[in-house]
């Protein structure tokens, strides 16, 4: 016989000595017993399926979590990647970024010949004011030698090179108002040199300029003395003087040998 067929017994021997009233206050206290028990069951039930549920969603979030830790970890990843890379470079261009520095050092000397470049221009107007064409000339073709030095690929050195070579021009007006004022012979000769040491004119142009400046210094004395009351007999004399001066100094600086070569070039 096993315990649960004794306590079977037990139970049934109990129950047959109990009285009408006290079976049906036995039977309604198993009745409420059961109640309470399946109450218990289905609160267990309702526990178990919350928790199921609940631990399904904590699994879906926390899929979701590590999906998003995955991706986070793969953009640092990269991100690291793309710092290392740099650090590379950083270091790579470190001993540029020091030569830089150095030449920074250097060009903020005082002593530094950079200085002495960077006041070209200005040495350039002062040449060209007090009538130092010769200079003049030799810093303007300085700055040609810088650009066909390839000097000017640095920005500084461009601009400096573009002052001297673009102050031919102003040159050229300052050696050619020379021409709008009495004439020195020989000094109008080494001021024709000088325009012809600059290949911006060919010499039928030369020709035609110093003309139209000696026209300008012609005009100038004429205004001079219209208030005069000889005016006709000084405009013949101004005229005279000014045409002798002019065919001396054309004669001078353009010689016929010169022109008679040209001729005979040209038939040939």
């Amino acid at each position: 016989m096993t315990m649960f067929d004794s306590f079977e017994n037990y139970k049934f021997r109990e129950l047959r000595a109990l009285s009408a009233a006290q079976l049906k206050q036995e039977k309604q206290s198993t009745s409420s017993q059961l109640l309470h028990v399946q109450q218990q069951i289905s609160d267990l039930a309702y526990g178990n399926y919350r928790i199921y549920a609940d631990a399904g969603s904590t699994t879906e979030q926390c899929k979701q979590l590590f999906g998003k830790a995955n991706d986070l970890v793969g953009d640092i990843e990269k991100g690291i990647e793309s710092i290392r890379e740099s650090l590379k470079q950083f270091d790579s261009k470190n001993d540029e970024v020091v030569q830089e520095l150095h030449h920074l050092q250097l060009a903020e000397s005082k002593s530094s010949r950079l200085w002495d470049i960077l006041s070209l221009p200005m040495r350039m107007d002062i040449c060209i004011r007090a009538g130092y064409y010769d200079m003049a000339y030799l810093l303007t073709n300085y700055g040609v030698q810088l650009q066909t030095h390839g000097l000017t690929k640095n920005s500084i050195i461009k601009q400096v090179a573009d002052k001297l070579i673009d102050a031919r021009y102003h040159l050229l007006d300052e050696l050619f108002n020379t021409f709008a004022g009495p004439i020195d012979l020989a000094n109008s000769i080494q001021v024709v040199n000088n325009i012809r040491k600059i290949p911006y004119l060919s010499s039928t142009q030369m020709r035609i300029m110093i003309l139209q400046y000696r026209d300008v210094y012609l005009e100038k004395r004429l205004l001079d003395i219209r208030s005069q009351p000889d005016f006709i007999l000084r405009m013949v004399e101004v005229y005279r003087d000014c045409m002798y001066d002019t065919m001396v100094l054309h004669l001078a600086v353009f010689p016929e040998n010169e022109i008679s070569r040209r001729q005979t070039d040209v038939k040939i």
